[in-house]
């Protein structure tokens, strides 16, 4: 009916939510995701990231279940209770790894669990195994982690000639 759509409703490819009240690890992850193509968005707490589900609606959901206020497990279940979001993926990921906390994920209706700290490689990973898709963009736009990856080790020879005017080896500079 020629509504105008906002601009986070209007993106192209697989949507991504992660939540975490840690502010940096948050955005680490947002960026790596990023790299890889997806559309991500972030929420810091329980509460934000229930108001972007009900807006996103997002095909995967980057979730930490330690989290004050409203916890990932409560998330987890209100997400799967609901019939728009039972098609969500999640990827649960705790600091506080017990058997019981990765238990009680799954019971929930997390699919995968990640232990922290992780490589955001293992994320990346997880991530196109849920999606399944591998998405990249173009080589100019590599993240630090990309690049460090691509590095090559060089090694160039070293010749030592005495310098001109020098009475001895060991009184050279």
């Amino acid at each position: 009916h020629d509504f105008p759509v906002p601009q986070e409703l209007a993106r192209e490819g697989k949507q991504i939510l992660v939540v975490d009240d840690e502010h940096a690890l948050a955005e680490i992850m947002a960026q790596a995701l990023q790299e890889d193509g997806y559309q991500v968005s972030v929420a810091f707490d329980g509460y934000e990231a229930g108001l972007k589900m009900a807006t996103l609606r997002p095909d995967l959901l980057v979730l930490d279940l330690i989290m004050p206020g409203l916890d990932g497990f409560s998330i987890c279940q209100r997400i799967k209770a609901n019939q728009e979001g039972k098609p969500t993926k999640i990827i649960a990921m705790t600091g506080f790894v017990q058997e019981s906390n990765l238990a009680k994920a799954i019971e929930c209706g997390a699919d995968l669990c990640l232990a922290k700290p992780f490589q955001l490689q293992a994320l990346k990973e997880m991530v196109t195994r849920l999606l399944g898709e591998a998405r990249s963009l173009p080589t100019q736009t590599l993240g630090l982690e990309r690049r460090r990856a691509l590095r090559v080790r060089a090694e160039f020879p070293v010749t030592c000639a005495p310098v001109a005017g020098m009475s001895s080896p060991g009184s050279a500079p």
